[in-house]
């Protein structure tokens, strides 16, 4: 009886460890693709989907590695290899192949660029285009030239650059092929004349001047032009918004105050007292432009004009030559309006008066000095009208 017990388990023991240690194909493909590989170079092979598995590549020959999934491959002749996958814990196991085939050499070379513009300095690399190959597959073992965009190749900030892919031909001959590519020097920016470029101050003061010297009485000018401003324009390399692009730089400022300041006498005692009327009128333009310039987002660059004006009137007068009592006074009514906003390079504006656009305000102020006794002097600012807008 003990005999039979002992034959009995040991049976049960053989048919369980059959049951779990099947062999079977997942057909899951392991060698990957068939693989091109120029002769005297190599190539990566394998295909990818098992991680913690028994791997054995077999023949070894030319193989970097023949116990792992992706092992490179340089192989002197076509080679046939074979994989075979066992997965963890044995729960499957596979066979697969794939060929390299050694080619000595192409018969044809074809090369698109993948974008539409490169930068000055920019690199230049076998990524950029879309190449195909005749054996197929060999674009890896291709050179480029040259592998970055050089400096004297621009006119104005753009260029055309010849870039030239080369690969191995048969018999140890040289194939290649030339792709012309766009290329842009951003630095490359010239001094431009836009908007207030057009715009002659000269001729303008030259008629308020001559007003002024119309008028009656003791009258002078005053102000002027004050500008350091700088336009340049340039071109930009954006190939993820509409390839080669204007740009634009601002940097500066224009100031222009101009205005008539007049003293007319219309009483005086001799060497004791006189009085004098006192009118003034001036206007503003002042334009700040920041240092900025256009990107390939196509943010625009605005800037804005500020305009202003002024007239007043008073008297100033003395007593005993101002030793007693130096006065002026003189009431000064001023507007001023919202900036227009001008945009570079869409032309967008924003003008007009309304809640949604711009504004026009006045105040008035009395302003002046008092000096008594030549040595007590107390300056007037007195704002007699408050500031009040229209909208």
């Amino acid at each position: 009886m003990m005999s039979r017990k002992i034959k009995a388990f040991t049976l049960l023991w053989l048919i369980t460890v059959s049951v779990i240690i099947p062999y079977t194909s997942s057909g899951q493909g392991y060698a990957g693709p068939d693989k091109n590989m120029m002769k005297d170079s190599s190539v990566v092979i394998g295909g990818s989907g098992c991680s913690n598995c028994c791997v054995k590549w077999t023949p070894t020959t030319g193989l970097s590695n023949p116990n792992i999934l992706n092992p490179v491959a340089s192989p002197a002749q076509t080679t046939t290899y074979t994989i075979k996958v066992v997965g963890s814990d044995f729960s499957f196991s596979d066979v697969d192949q794939m060929t390299v085939t050694v080619v000595d050499g192409l018969s044809d070379i074809t090369a698109t660029p993948k974008q539409c513009c490169w930068k000055k300095g920019e690199a230049i690399s076998l990524n950029q285009f879309t190449i195909t190959t005749n054996p197929p597959g060999l674009a890896s073992s291709l050179t480029i030239s040259p592998t970055t965009v050089p400096t004297n190749v621009f006119t104005q900030g753009v260029g055309t650059l010849p870039v030239t892919i080369t690969g191995k031909g048969a018999n140890n001959t040289t194939k290649s092929t030339t792709a012309n590519i766009t290329v842009v020097d951003e630095d490359a920016q010239t001094q431009a004349q836009v908007g207030l470029g057009q715009f002659d101050p000269a001729e303008i003061l030259k008629v308020i001047d001559e007003c002024i010297n119309k008028v009656r009485g003791p009258c002078n000018s005053t102000g002027g032009l004050t500008a350091n401003v700088s336009f340049s324009k340039g071109k930009l390399c954006c190939p993820k918004s509409g390839c080669v692009k204007e740009m634009y730089a601002y940097n500066g400022t224009y100031n222009y105050d101009k205005g008539v300041s007049c003293d007319q006498p219309f009483y005086g005692v001799p060497y004791i007292a006189s009085l004098n009327l006192r009118i003034s009128a001036s206007f503003g333009l002042a334009i700040s432009l920041g240092n900025v310039k256009t990107t390939c987002d196509g943010v625009d660059v605005c800037y804005g004009a500020t305009f202003t004006g002024s007239i007043g009137g008073g008297v100033s007068g003395t007593i005993l030559g101002g030793s007693i009592l130096d006065a002026s006074l003189q009431l000064v009514a001023s507007v001023t309006a919202d900036p227009l906003e001008y945009c570079m390079p869409s032309g967008k504006t924003k003008a007009g008066i309304g809640a949604d656009n711009g504004n026009i305000c006045f105040k008035a102020d009395l302003v002046g000095s008092v000096t008594a006794l030549s040595f007590f002097t107390e300056q007037v600012s007195v704002n007699v009208i408050s500031q009040r807008c229209l909208y």
